[in-house]
Order: C-alpha cells, then structure tokens, then sequence
C-alpha cells in the first residue's frame, strides 16, 4: 500500500512540476526567440475585445559598441514569458528633447526617456485568428525627429470604434531614435547617418517577418505616419535609389494638423 501511496505523490508532484513549466497563458505569441502575453486588454465601443501586446523588442540595446550604428535585429533568447508591463511608460521611450515652446504639456521644456528603447505594440482583436492573414497597420509616429514614442500622439482606438464587426485589422507602432542618437551625422566621423530611419525599416521588417504568428498578412503592410514619421515614409521610399526591397506594399502620409 505504501509504495502505491508514494508512486500517487510522486505523480502529483510531476504533474504539478510541468503544469508551472507549461502555464496555461492566453494569447501567448511564440516568436521562437520570445514568448509573449498581451499586456493589456481595449474593449471597443462595440464590445470588441483588442489585446495589446506592449514593449515587443526588436532590435538589441542601442549601446555601447551599438551606438551609433545600424539596428541589430539577431535577437538573442529570452527565457521565460513577457507581459510587456513596466512601471514606468517613459522608461520605454527613446531620448527626447521637447522644446518649451511646443505646445505639449506637461512634456514641453523637458529632456526624458533612455538608449535602450527599441520597442514595439501590437494591438491584435481577439476574433483574428492564426490562418486569417487580417491586413496590417504599421505607423511611424511623428515627433518633429526629435521627441516622442509608440504610446504619444496616437492611437488606434478610434478606428478599432468605428469599424463593425466583420472588418478585421492588426495595427503596430514602433519607438525609433530620435534627436542626436537619431539623425546626427559628421562627415569623417564614426557614425552612421538617419539611424531613426533605419529603426523604423526594422521595425517594419520586423512586422513582415512576425506578424502571421498574430494572425496578420505580411503581404498587405500598409506603413502610415504624420509629421516626421511621413518624412520617414518618404525617406524609405527613395532607399538605395529607389530600388531597395521594402517590407510593406502600401503607405499613407498624414497631414499635420497645422
């Protein structure tokens, strides 16, 4: 009786063992080298429910012998599963300088954020499904090329409101480097120039390449921006001449408001 009583333990034990290596995680996202959960949930106004998958790295830290050079998109492992959740929004944002007279309080006439802010969102409705390869929304935010992020100046839940139920989209947004880590350039010096225009054609290869494990269709990108991030639209554009390889089919320059 007793090595029964044993052999019963031992399998509970076993079995509660691999339930804490294999958590049951809904909307987790394998990306082969990350796994992700959403961070958060946006209910529309229809009652849509949206998962947004927050602070998706897509290239390594922007430091050290990184600095100043082109994104480094060979992402290593990462053991365990990202919620994407910091203390501190600002902490994900890239170095930015807001001038005082720019009429954004409270951010006007201060200097915040960090290097290592090469991030991404993904807001992905719950109905998408693996195999639906749902058109996709990639947009560069506009930031004068000098300040702002993924979480400022935008949001896609308007147009999550006014669309039925039937009409089905992913929509992505991406930090890029700004200001003097961004776009500085010396002639004769160790730099690599528009290095902000260079993050964000890594934040749309990132999409082309990752986004079918959303449910998204890397074959219908469209890459939409206002301000500087329609300059930087307009910049990849004309890559290499006008010949290089893009990762999206579409684009969409926004106005700006003024």
């Amino acid at each position: 009786m007793l090595p029964t009583i044993i052999s019963f333990l031992l399998l509970g034990l076993t079995s509660d063992a691999s339930a804490a290596q294999c958590p049951s995680s809904p909307g987790l996202i394998d990306l082969g080298h990350a796994k992700h959960v959403p961070t958060t949930t946006y209910t529309t106004a229809s009652g849509r429910n949206i998962s947004v998958y927050k602070n998706i790295r897509f290239a390594k830290p922007p430091t050290g012998d990184l600095r100043f050079r082109l994104p480094d998109t060979k992402l290593p492992k990462i053991a365990g599963i990202q919620d994407g959740k910091v203390a501190d929004e600002q902490s994900t944002h890239c170095i930015s300088s807001m001038p005082a007279v720019a009429p954004f309080p409270p951010y006007n006439g201060t200097t915040w954020g960090r290097e290592d802010c090469l991030f991404l969102d993904v807001w992905v409705p719950d109905d998408v499904k693996l195999d639906d390869k749902v058109p996709v929304l990639h947009w560069f935010v506009g930031s004068a090329y000098a300040f702002g992020s993924k979480e400022m100046y935008v949001s896609p839940t308007g147009l999550f409101d006014i669309m039925d139920t039937d009409t089905k989209f992913i929509f992505v947004a991406n930090n890029y480097r700004l200001g003097v880590p961004g776009w500085t350039y010396l002639p004769g010096e160790d730099l690599v120039a528009n290095l902000g225009m260079h993050d964000c054609l890594a934040a749309a290869e990132w999409t082309s390449k990752y986004i079918n494990r959303f449910g998204g269709d890397p074959g219908r990108v469209t890459v939409i921006g206002q301000s500087a991030g329609a300059g930087i639209i307009g910049l990849l554009t004309v890559l290499n001449g006008g010949k290089g390889k893009l990762p999206f089919q579409q684009v969409w320059h926004l106005p700006d408001s003024c």
